[in-house]
């Protein structure tokens, strides 16, 4: 089912909720950590990572047998200390 939107959301698309899976994330080239998916739409997807990154920044997140490749969004510090983390899809390939 799609997350309820607030008067403040800006997507296009609806976003669903995921199963909170951990996936190995990689942040321009480098090797990366394990971050939590928090939900999807068609253009974009919201994880929750235990470091900040910074805007613009270029991921690529491992599902399965698919490489997510997109762009940070936003970076918002939450008060257990973990971040949620906007990111922009640009590509989808096989892994």
């Amino acid at each position: 089912l799609p997350i309820q939107e607030s008067k403040r959301e800006r997507r296009r698309e609806p976003r669903y909720r995921t199963l909170n899976r951990i996936v190995p994330v990689t942040v321009d080239g480098r090797a990366g950590f394990d971050a939590k998916i928090l939900d999807v739409s068609r253009s974009g997807v919201r994880i929750k990572t235990r470091q900040a990154i910074a805007k613009d920044c270029r991921l690529v997140i491992q599902l399965d047998h698919l490489e997510v490749e997109g762009s940070v969004c936003y970076c918002e510090h939450n008060p257990d200390g973990t971040f949620d983390v906007g990111v922009r899809i640009f590509g989808l390939w096989s892994a």
